[in-house]
C-alpha cells in the first residue's frame, strides 16, 4: 500500500512539474555588449577619475588616456594611466568609488610605494581599463 502511495505521489508531483515548465517563459538572452558604455563616455570617466581624486585627497600627477577602438573580434577599451601620490586608505576608497561608479571598469595593475620622507602617504602607480562598445 505505502509503494501505491508514492507511486501516486510522484505522478502528481511530476504533472505538477510538467504544467510549471511548460508555463516558464524562455530567458531572453540579451547582448551583454550593449550595456557597456561607449567611447564617449571615457571623457566622464576621466572628469570623475580627477573629482573623486580631490575630494578623497589623492594627489593626481599625471593622467593619460589611449582609447583602442573595438574590433570584430575585440571589445573597445580606454586605457588610463596614472600617477600620483596618496595614504593608502584614501587610495582604496578612491578606486572603490570609480569601480562602483564604473562597472565596466577594471584595474590592470596597481603599485604602491611608500614615499620615503613620509611614512603615510605613497606613490601611487595604477592602470585602468574601461571597456566600451565601440
Amino acid at each position: 500500500f505505502a509503494l501505491v502511495s508514492l507511486q501516486y505521489e510522484r505522478q502528481s508531483v511530476q504533472g505538477q512539474l510538467d504544467v510549471a515548465l511548460r508555463t516558464v517563459q524562455p530567458a531572453v538572452k540579451l547582448d551583454f555588449t550593449q550595456s557597456l558604455p561607449t567611447m564617449a563616455r571615457s571623457d566622464d570617466v576621466a572628469r570623475d577619475v580627477s573629482r573623486f581624486a580631490q575630494s578623497l585627497n589623492v594627489q593626481i600627477t599625471s593622467l593619460t588616456a589611449a582609447p583602442r577602438a573595438a574590433t570584430p573580434s575585440e571589445l573597445g577599451r580606454v586605457q588610463f594611466n596614472l600617477t600620483g601620490q596618496a595614504a593608502y586608505k584614501d587610495t582604496k576608497a578612491w578606486l572603490a568609488e570609480l569601480l562602483s561608479r564604473y562597472p565596466s571598469l577594471a584595474i590592470q595593475s596597481l603599485s604602491l610605494r611608500t614615499q620615503p620622507n613620509d611614512p603615510v602617504r605613497q606613490d601611487v602607480r595604477v592602470t585602468l581599463v574601461l571597456i566600451v562598445k565601440d
